[in-house]
């Protein structure tokens, strides 16, 4: 158990992407578990193409959420990917024993 872990209130639920299906989308893992501190966070981000994104939530979590990872947040319907939300910006940093926390906004 790492010192912030008690930090981390809230329960999100996420798939990782796993591989690109024979019509070229992007397939995702099984759901899990994490814990995790969800914020209500609003800021526009510019993508590499140029194109621009509003985000309505930073949610930092210690398992590792790559860029259109699927999302479910407290109280989300998670038998419904229509409810969840894609990972849109993701920072990873850990401590010296390799234990870290990933800030992601959706």
């Amino acid at each position: 158990m790492t010192w912030y872990a008690d930090m981390l209130p809230h329960t999100i639920t996420y798939q990782i992407p796993s591989g690109v299906s024979n019509y070229g989308d992007v397939t995702h893992s099984a759901q899990a578990t994490a814990s995790a501190l969800v914020e209500e966070y609003v800021e526009t981000i510019r993508l590499p193409s140029g194109d621009e994104l509003q985000t309505t939530h930073r949610v930092a979590t210690t398992v590792e959420l790559p860029v259109e990872s699927l999302l479910w947040l407290p109280g989300d319907n998670t038998s419904s990917a229509d409810d969840s939300k894609k990972v849109r910006q993701s920072k990873r940093a850990e401590d010296f024993d390799g234990v870290g926390l990933t800030e992601v906004l959706l």
